[in-house]
């Protein structure tokens, strides 16, 4: 299920086919030793970029990961935050959307606080979708109040970006004219965006008939 703003699945499938698992910290926004990890970050981000243009499978030692594969790492370690993050993705892509939930909580909640940033970005964003608006403002802004070690990472991280184009719709469907000023000044100057980018607002989000979630598919007990 393709949505607006999501990696294709070639760049998906390259994401999840990394042979040798990389750490969840090199992959899911790491706040901690930014100079060696974030320059390994973004060759990753390289690599898979190259793969985002074709629908052919990765190729040499790169070895696609299923669902099952997954789910297996889970039952030899269940405290992987990795497959955790990785398998809430695969339930996001079937529209299992109460399972999604839970294991970006799984992968959050195994996670120390204020050292990733990623899950809880992710998780914000499927809430959005959902409709869940007071979950996805809370998730946006525990994003935004983690405040890294090295402050370069507010612009390095794009995390940060997308959690303020997130709380953007929400804030102004609030009337909070002065929230969203302070939010677009802080996405421009302190996380490294585009005066372009604050305006086509959050990318993720798709308009009423295209195929996006509806609130009524959100679990009333679902984690947030």
């Amino acid at each position: 299920m393709p949505r607006a703003g999501a990696p294709s699945r070639p760049l998906r499938r390259a994401a999840l086919a990394l042979d040798g698992r990389p750490s969840a910290a090199r992959v899911l926004g790491t706040l901690r030793r930014p100079s060696a990890r974030l320059f390994g970050a973004l060759l990753v981000v390289a690599l898979l970029a190259a793969c985002a243009s074709t629908d052919e499978q990765p190729t040499g030692e790169v070895k696609p990961l299923d669902c099952k594969e997954v789910e297996q790492r889970l039952k030899d370690d269940p405290t992987d935050v990795y497959a955790h993050y990785l398998l809430a993705h695969f339930l996001e892509d079937e529209q299992r959307y109460e399972q999604a939930i839970e294991e970006y909580g799984a992968a959050i909640n195994l996670t120390e606080r204020g050292t990733l940033t990623t899950p809880t970005l992710d998780l914000g964003k499927l809430h959005q979708r959902l409709g869940n608006l007071v979950a996805a403002e809370r998730l946006y802004r525990e994003v935004l109040g983690t405040f890294p070690a090295d402050t370069r990472l507010f612009k390095q991280n794009p995390d940060y970006k997308d959690a303020a184009l997130g709380l953007k719709p929400i804030l102004e469907a609030r009337g909070d004219a002065a929230g969203v000023e302070q939010l677009g000044a802080s996405y421009v100057a302190d996380f490294g965006g585009t005066k372009g980018g604050w305006d086509k607002g959050p990318p993720w989000m798709k308009k009423p008939g295209d195929g996006a979630p509806v609130a009524s598919a959100t679990p009333a007990a679902a984690r947030s």
